[in-house]
């Protein structure tokens, strides 16, 4: 009998530390791309040394790649994931990080203006044509008709940010009215950096200077404008960061009636297009066209418009609207002097 329990004794150990080993084993067995099992089930994430080069890995463990927010700091990731440290150029532009691979630039708020920014001189703005990019004073700026650009604006389907003396904002970061952050480069373009899911820039005024004809008058369809295109997100306003867009669209709650339109903080709301034609005999010729959107209380809603352009010319043209908090504001849409407005009351 003691033979027999010892024999069975011996046999459980045995098992149990072939289980134990095998166990091991399988927990750090690398599969084809080389990732552990452990490694599968609670991924590094983060910052991430190796062979002295830092990588930034992604909630699913992988390599980062490109521009990234960590803080308050940019960053930016090479093609093969290793940080950029020193001069780098970046999509023809060059670019400079300090040794912990923070991007050297400046930083404002909507309102301020750049570190010796100044403005053109009259007789620079004058020679520039209308709806033109001109140098002066070492800036670049862009002549709208009787002024520079100022604040966030797409040209010709790129997006750049001027402050108030209109120069163009190059290697700038600036935090908008609203909380969030955006980055721009050194050819002033709005770079798309990642950082979660926040919601992207949506400037208040588009330009497209591609032109057909001299004659800058249009017609204006809006009888679509108050029909809700999409509600993408409900929007959750985090540490100032801006609007965390989220993919819960059951508790959504949006409606029009007329020319109003009802939400709720916190919100992202897209309506539907207004056309803009040209008042020709052939209202397919296009002029050159200036739309500015304007919020009469920008603490309750931002009103941006959202553009998408066919072959140079505007395709279609979408009120966007950011809700903040309950109140009633009034939106104007301005497009090359013909004007449209809708209300907006958002409740609790």
């Amino acid at each position: 009998m003691t033979k027999k329990i010892t024999a069975a004794l011996y046999i459980a150990a045995t098992l149990m530390m072939v289980w134990t080993i095998w166990g091991l084993v399988n927990l750090g067995h690398r599969d084809a791309t080389g990732v552990t099992m452990t490694e599968k089930s609670h991924p590094i994430t983060g910052w991430n040394q190796k062979d002295s080069m830092w990588y930034y890995l992604g909630n699913d463990g992988k390599e980062v790649t490109g521009w990234i927010r960590d803080g308050e700091n940019y960053y930016y990731l090479k093609d093969d994931g290793s940080m950029a440290v020193g001069k780098e150029e970046i999509k023809n532009s060059m670019y400079e990080f300090d040794q912990n691979g923070v991007l050297l630039c400046n930083s404002i708020v909507d309102d301020e203006l750049l570190p010796n920014s100044i403005l053109p001189s009259r007789e620079k703005f004058e020679e520039a044509p209308k709806c033109t990019w001109f140098e002066d004073n070492g800036n670049t700026y862009f002549r709208m008709d009787k002024s520079v650009a100022s604040g966030p604006l797409d040209i010709d389907g790129e997006s750049y940010s001027f402050d108030k003396n209109g120069v163009m904002l190059k290697c700038v970061a600036v935090t908008s009215t609203y909380g969030a952050k955006f980055l721009y480069g050194n050819d002033g373009k709005y770079i798309k950096v990642n950082y979660g899911n926040l919601m992207n820039m949506v400037p208040y005024g588009v330009i497209i200077t591609k032109s057909s004809i001299d004659n800058r008058k249009v017609l204006l369809d809006d009888s679509n404008m108050m029909e809700i295109s999409q509600v993408s997100s409900k929007g959750e306003i985090v540490d100032g960061k801006g609007i965390k867009a989220t993919e819960d669209i059951t508790k959504l709650q949006a409606e029009t009636k007329g020319k109003t339109l009802y939400c709720k903080p916190k919100q992202i709301v897209q309506l539907g297009n207004i056309k803009v034609s040209g008042t020709d005999a052939n209202g397919l010729l296009f002029p050159r066209l200036v739309i500015m959107s304007k919020s009469s209380d920008e603490s309750i809603a931002y009103a941006g418009v959202d553009a998408s352009l066919k072959d140079g010319y505007i395709n279609e043209l979408h009120p966007e609207i950011l809700v903040y908090k309950p109140g009633n504001t009034t939106v104007t849409i301005d497009v090359n002097g013909t004007q449209t407005t809708f209300e907006i009351v958002v409740s609790q």
